[in-house]
């Protein structure tokens, strides 16, 4: 009511007030300041504490039984950093909770920032005070939660299902599969904007490279020509579209030749800068990337058989993505996610694949890896993507007392010596795991990750999953 907006604002006063004294005491750097208002100070102005959401105490509540977790957080923000000296940083904690935040209110940085530095559970949670806003500001978030390795989100994810397990809160006996897809930020291409989009990448990355050797001037400027050929081609503005076509080859075979001969010059050099490798190796990338790029474009043209999507080009910031269709669904740019929850559920084992695989050729590795961590499931449920002759054969000799696999085509229920109320109660249970995933898209972003790059990619995927897990185990133990 209104003591709370009362303490919104004073608490904004003070942050202000604080700021000021701050940009005061600037030319004394040297001058050991005080510690800034507490929280506890903060939430006691009114007489009284503010009531703390369940899920923040069972947070709280994980962190301080499992303190491995921040562990492994602190090793991967450690990497790579060697010198103890400068201004402090942001700590474990305070990541993970700046993760959870914005993976709960799948919101951007700007308004992550805003959220912390103005939301008082969070920062109690955070273990911060209302002084250590620089830790909290876009640039430094953006910095410091993509450090975090994929593989690090995956043992979190483990942690936190194990600590539910030792309190009672879950089990792994009962567990569910299924498959969906992940889009990337990019989008939707077709090979005359990959043809335009590889010129202008090209160039631009060739002219900063050339400027070593103030060779900027020498390269032609294909950008223009490329531009007024693909737009004539996407808005279909001349009815001579395989010679448009031609032309914007033509154009893309020119800019090669150039882009090779700036990065046959950058070889023979003796020194060169290290601030230009990174842009030389994504040169060299490019380089084979748009001649991928040409040969799809000249093969469609021809009207012979189209080279293996495998092999296919559908964005430059994000090679790894492929098409995938699921059902009778529009297709999505991006990587196939394979799930095991359990009944509670949480996610037990996830894996993105690099192809769009079969869910039968899955179950394999899906399992083994559940198995690794938690043991063999008493039993396992999914759909009719996952049943198979070898299949059935590795989960009996897993020893997995009920398979509750969907029947399809010549299969029948003798196949998984079940009976038809353990079938029905099997089936109602794997519908089961189409909630958990629309949970994690609807509320945790997956439905499109918006990180740029495979790693970054895998790393927002997992990290999505880890939170999801994180706040589903707190509300479990509250």
């Amino acid at each position: 009511g209104f003591s709370t907006f009362l303490i919104d604002k004073i608490h904004r006063i003070m942050y202000y007030i604080v700021e000021i004294i701050k940009e005061r005491r600037k030319p004394h750097m040297r001058i050991t300041q005080k510690k800034q208002f507490s929280i506890d100070f903060l939430q006691s102005l009114n007489g009284k504490k503010r009531k703390v959401p369940e899920w923040i105490l069972g947070v709280e509540y994980i962190l301080t039984k499992r303190p491995e977790i921040l562990e492994l957080i602190q090793s991967d923000l450690n990497r790579g950093h060697k010198n103890k000296a400068g201004r402090t940083g942001m700590t474990a904690r305070a990541l993970l909770v700046a993760m959870i935040v914005q993976k709960n209110m799948n919101c951007s940085y700007r308004k992550l920032e805003s959220e912390m530095l103005s939301n008082l559970n969070y920062m109690r949670l955070a273990e911060i005070n209302p002084g250590d806003n620089h830790l909290f500001s876009k640039s430094s978030l953006q910095a410091n939660l993509v450090t975090i390795q994929p593989e690090t989100w995956t043992k979190i994810s483990d942690a936190t299902i194990k600590f539910g397990i030792d309190e009672d809160a879950t089990s792994c006996a009962e567990v569910r599969m299924d498959s969906t897809t992940v889009a990337v930020n990019s989008s939707y291409p077709n090979d005359t904007k990959l043809l335009y989009q590889g010129i202008e990448r090209l160039q631009n990355r060739a002219k900063r490279l050339a400027s070593l050797w103030n060779g900027k001037k020498q390269i032609k400027d294909n950008k223009r020509k490329a531009k007024e050929a693909y737009l004539k081609v996407s808005f279909k503005q001349t009815k001579e579209i395989n010679k448009t076509l031609k032309k914007l080859i033509k154009l893309a075979h020119n800019t090669i030749q150039m882009a090779e001969d700036v990065v046959a010059k950058y070889k023979k050099m003796k020194f060169k800068e290290r601030k230009f490798v990174r842009t030389f190796n994504e040169l060299q990338s490019l380089i084979v990337q748009v001649k991928t790029v040409i040969l799809q474009t000249e093969t469609q043209m021809d009207g012979a058989k189209r080279i293996d999507a495998e092999a296919r080009i559908h964005s430059y910031s994000e090679p790894h993505a492929r098409f995938i269709v699921k059902g009778g669904r529009n297709p999505v740019l991006g990587r196939k996610l394979f799930l095991i929850t359990n009944r509670e559920g949480l996610v037990t084992t996830a894996k993105l694949t690099e192809k769009n695989n079969n869910d039968s050729a899955m179950l394999k590795q899906l399992v083994d890896a559940h198995v690794e961590q938690y043991g063999v499931p008493y039993r396992i449920a999914g759909d009719r993507g996952f049943i198979s002759v070898q299949n059935i054969q590795y989960l009996k000799d897993l020893n997995v007392k009920t398979i509750g696999l969907a029947i399809k085509g010549t299969f029948t229920k003798e196949h998984l010596d079940i009976t038809n109320n353990n079938y029905r109660y099997m089936q109602r249970f794997r519908a089961g795991v189409e909630g958990n995933i629309s949970h994690l898209k609807r509320s945790f972003g997956l439905r499109k990750c918006n990180w740029k790059g495979e790693r970054n990619f895998e790393a927002g995927v997992l990290s999505s999953i880890a939170v999801y897990n994180i706040i589903k185990l707190s509300k479990l133990l509250i």
